[in-house]
């Protein structure tokens, strides 16, 4: 073979390399960047290096499809590194997200006013009642580390509107299933956060199934998807640096 072959085989052979690199989603669009997160410790308390550990692995779950994107730990800090065609205002709440999901039973005695968004009132006295003292005064009977992990986003009953489906892992399936079957007619509110996504009232056996419905974008229904997939993190994060860029890895 002559040197002139080689040269053009390499060049075809990089050219390759550059075709696969795209068709798997490897490329990346401009120079890489990041933030930097750190756990919150409250006044007075000792830091705890583990925490950033555990919530670095709950972010590379959410971010998990996203590509180009790491997670690492250094000093007590979790840094995300992500594309720079990424939107950081997006990454931020994302990685930030506490993600504490509940299914709370709503006591008897309030009844929902309102469906979207969730208002009740006291049955006994009329007045409206607020989401945080509707919240405290219900039971919390079941939450996200229940689920199995594999909560899907599907197109909703609505054009143009998307939902969550969810399923309970085993054993918490079929005490979901019992749960229900129990409590016909009560309201089961599910929470993210401290914000009421949908307060259902329960009219049959449920098998351990479920989806989080309302008026969610594409986008919300995936965001949704990821925190409840991923768990909650273990301590609140602030952000220190979300403007430099690095090439480092």
């Amino acid at each position: 073979m002559e040197e002139g072959d080689g040269r053009m085989l390499r060049v075809r052979g990089l050219w390759l390399v550059g075709a696969l690199c795209l068709l798997s989603g490897c490329a990346r669009v401009g120079p890489k960047q990041y933030l930097e997160l750190a756990p919150q410790t409250p006044p007075g308390a000792k830091a705890d290096p583990s925490l950033a550990y555990l919530a670095s692995d709950v972010i590379s779950l959410r971010l998990r499809d996203i590509v180009g994107t790491d997670v690492a730990v250094k000093a007590g800090r979790i840094r995300v590194g992500f594309q720079a065609n990424t939107d950081r205002d997006w990454l931020v709440r994302v990685c930030t997200a506490r993600g504490e999901l509940t299914f709370v039973l709503i006591p008897e005695e309030l009844e929902v006013a309102q469906t979207e968004p969730c208002e009740w009132t006291d049955a006994a006295t009329g007045k409206d009642v607020p989401t945080a003292e509707v919240l405290r005064r219900g039971k919390v009977v079941f939450s996200g580390a229940d689920l199995n992990g594999e909560a899907e986003v599907v197109r909703g009953a609505r054009p143009g509107t998307w939902e969550v489906r969810f399923e309970f892992g085993r054993p918490r399936k079929q005490a979901f299933e019992a749960f229900t079957r129990s409590h016909i007619g009560s309201c089961l509110a599910i929470v993210l956060d401290g914000e009421v996504l949908m307060a259902p009232v329960i009219k049959s056996r449920i098998p351990g199934t479920g989806a989080v419905s309302g008026d969610f974008t594409r986008q919300e229904a995936q965001d949704l998807a990821r925190l409840m997939n991923s768990g909650p993190l273990p301590v609140a994060l602030s952000v220190v640096d979300s403007q430099g860029q690095s090439t480092k890895g």
